[in-house]
């Protein structure tokens, strides 16, 4: 918003000057200087944007004989007075200085104190910050990593809150890079020949592109990541590309045995919980799906399977056998011993199904941030294949019994 109010007081200033100008009195035709420059960036809180983009009409500076110009703005004309002092260029619009330089066919004028303009001759090289630099631009969110010798697909990024993590780069080679949760670190260079990028804190951190995917290393963290364009196909398509996409979108995609699991009424889960606050908890949980004797579908979480007050108790209805959708009234529905209020959000306490047959659970709550992992009754959990495991998995024997409700 703040961008957008420079660019409308400039321009406003820009035409309340055009009101004044003078005209052309004539001069020296031979300077190699004269002629049209074509707009091209606008820069202004070390961000670039292409100038069309912010001014969509006409964007020009002509220089003329005899010390004049014409400045075109967003198609409005404002004709002025320049100088050019070696290559210190000023061009003064009835009594308002923008000061700048011209070299190489190129002019980068500080206009009016609010942002850099840049203006390029018919032949001159693009201008740092066009859009024509680099074809790396854009979003990329967090696909896969390897961190610690473990891989890890979407699906467990989602389940260690990593999902958050992206790179972003600018045209000009400039960008950020954000941990799930952190501050972004301001990337200062991207050097695609050398594939290094530079940081802010002076970092370097190697990297290679593979189509839309961009995969950094950073070997003091003994970590890669690797990201993928947000509009890429990978991420419609999980089988395109080596690790599955995102839990919801790709659900169903990743092959016949995640297909196949649906979530049954009755069943009986078992897994882990993490709960992450004052109060920090990572325990086995045992789940069950299951009716009341009205009929309706509930779902519970205990922390041992003998007890009878359970962790998470809220009437739901399955979807398609892949979710678990609240239904929540007056307190008929709680989490640690709170009630869920039935007008927020209820929607966060949903549980679904991924792509390695486990079913999940991760919100925000009043004691803490909790995530809940279950695999149903009997199934197998193996470190091997960068299973969480439960802290109680191999010494676990009870499940929740229907018959207790």
């Amino acid at each position: 918003m703040k961008k957008l109010l420079i660019f409308i007081l400039a321009f406003a200033m820009f035409v309340s000057l055009a009101a004044c100008s003078g005209k052309d009195k004539g001069g020296d035709v031979s300077d190699p200087n004269l002629g049209v420059y074509e707009g091209t960036v606008v820069t202004m809180f070390d961000e670039d944007s292409p100038m069309s983009e912010v001014y969509p009409g006409e964007n020009s500076i002509e220089l003329k004989s005899g010390d004049k110009c014409v400045f075109i703005l967003d198609g409005d004309k404002n004709d002025c007075d320049w100088k050019l002092e070696g290559t210190a260029l000023t061009i003064d619009i009835e009594g308002v200085e923008c000061k700048g330089t011209l070299k190489d066919g190129v002019i980068v004028i500080d206009f009016m104190g609010l942002m850099d303009m840049t203006f390029a001759k018919d032949g001159a090289s693009a201008p740092a910050g066009s859009s024509e630099d680099s074809g790396l631009a854009g979003h990329y969110p967090l696909y896969s990593a390897v961190i610690g010798g473990r891989e890890m697909d979407y699906d467990t990024l989602v389940m260690a809150e990593l999902e958050a993590t992206y790179l972003t780069l600018n045209d000009d080679g400039t960008g950020e890079q954000c941990f799930s949760g952190d501050t972004p670190t301001a990337i200062t260079e991207l050097d695609e020949d050398s594939g290094v990028m530079t940081f802010e804190t002076e970092e370097t951190v190697s990297f290679t592109v593979d189509g839309d995917s961009i995969t950094m290393d950073f070997p003091l963290q003994d970590m890669v990541l690797v990201f993928v364009k947000e509009d890429s196909a990978l991420w419609d398509n999980p089988e395109a590309g080596a690790t599955a996409g995102p839990i919801m979108d790709a659900f169903g995609q990743g092959g016949s045995d995640s297909a196949a699991l649906t979530i049954e009424n009755p069943s009986s889960w078992y897994g882990w919980i993490y709960l992450e606050g004052d109060d920090e908890l990572f325990a086995d949980v045992w789940g069950l799906v299951d009716s009341d004797n009205s009929g309706m579908s509930y779902f519970e979480a205990y922390l041992d399977p003998d007890d009878t007050q359970p962790f998470m108790s809220m009437y739901v209805e399955i979807e398609d056998g892949l979710f678990i959708n609240p239904v929540i009234g007056d307190e008929d529905a709680w989490v640690n011993d709170i009630y869920i209020d039935p007008h927020e959000d209820t929607s966060i306490y949903e549980g679904r199904l991924i792509r390695d047959n486990s079913l999940l659970f991760d919100f925000e709550h009043e004691t803490g941030h909790i995530t809940m992992c279950f695999r149903p009754e009997g199934a197998e959990w193996d470190p091997e294949v960068n299973d969480l495991i439960p802290p109680g998995y191999e010494d676990a024997t009870g499940i929740v019994d229907h018959d207790q409700q």
